[in-house]
């Protein structure tokens, strides 16, 4: 059966969607049949795996201006017509069908589907248009909150695995990724930055989820994954601490803090582990600077692995 996990915290900036991505690829790595899901209108996570690194070219500075001339001639103000040429080139959608048209109508998630270049992985892409259907969502009372649920009931049967990644904030597309865990052995992960805001971002995502327990029957459970992390002493205690509270609900796996390689994967289109080798070799010089954070994603795969086998 299916096994769900759904990356969610309230405060942004832990590396939801870096941890998101490197876990998708990392099991579909390993053989499984991987479905990531991208519930953030950001779609960074589309980006990644479909390698999406949009570059400014003359093409599309020319169809900018083309753009703007025709609005111009339609009679309307300057600024207006700026305006439409530029939101056309910044949310021009790829895909007929995404992850919007999914949560209205669960019964098109097949034709949402795209398949990345990657073996075994599948995703679901985003767009600007999700937070439309957010909006859409608080409009509907039947079962506004059971559609991504829905969705994989249609296809569980095709994958192994299905990897939700979510935006920072508490709505419709958050609820919606809390009750598509509801099998036992789905798992809510929370990645989670060794500063304040993590920790509150930390208490208010369990605060959330033991509301929804109390709601409706869900057998979810959920852990807690360190990401940017740095070897000094406090963080260290951090770790131990929430530990403490939290014992096996912690991965034994603590991701390291660099920087460097994290912003630098992001802004190229990269998958940590992908630029990591079995081996131990890096498959292109430029990977050296993220090699410890890719051996970290790595071994956090091996994991999940395990705990899925458990």
């Amino acid at each position: 059966m299916v096994k769900v996990m759904s990356i969610q915290n309230e405060k942004g900036g832990g590396g939801k969607t870096q941890s998101a991505t490197n876990i998708a690829f990392g099991l579909s790595n390993a053989g499984l049949r991987v479905l990531l899901v991208d519930l953030d209108p950001q779609a960074n996570a589309t980006s990644i795996i479909l390698k999406q690194n949009k570059k400014i070219d003359i093409d599309s500075l020319n169809k900018m201006k083309s753009v703007f001339d025709e609005k111009c001639d339609e009679g309307i103000s300057r600024l207006q017509a700026a305006r439409f040429a530029l939101n056309d080139y910044v949310t021009k959608r790829k895909y007929k069908t995404d992850i919007s048209e999914v949560l209205i109508n669960p019964k098109a998630v097949r034709e949402a589907i795209v398949e990345s270049d990657y073996p075994n992985l599948h995703i679901i892409p985003s767009s600007h248009t999700l937070s439309e259907a957010d909006m859409e969502l608080k409009k509907q009372c039947r079962k506004s909150e059971e559609r991504l649920r829905m969705a994989i009931d249609f296809i569980q049967d095709d994958y192994d695995v299905v990897v939700i990644d979510n935006s920072p904030f508490i709505n419709a597309l958050t609820y919606n990724a809390i009750n598509s865990c509801y099998r036992k052995g789905d798992t809510i992960i929370i990645p989670i930055k060794v500063d304040q805001g993590g920790l509150e971002g930390l208490d208010n995502t369990v605060t959330l989820m033991l509301d929804w327990l109390e709601y409706g029957y869900l057998d979810y459970d959920f852990k807690i994954l360190f990401t940017m992390t740095r070897n000094n002493k406090i963080d260290k205690e951090t770790v131990e601490t929430i530990k403490y509270l939290f014992k096996d609900r912690v991965f034994n796996t603590v991701i390291r803090d660099q920087a460097k390689p994290v912003t630098e994967s992001g802004f190229n289109k990269e998958i940590l582990i992908n630029e990591y080798s079995d081996d131990g070799s890096l498959k292109k010089k430029s990977a050296n600077c993220w090699k410890g954070v890719a051996k970290d994603y790595k071994a956090l795969v091996t994991e999940i692995l395990n705990d899925i086998k458990k």
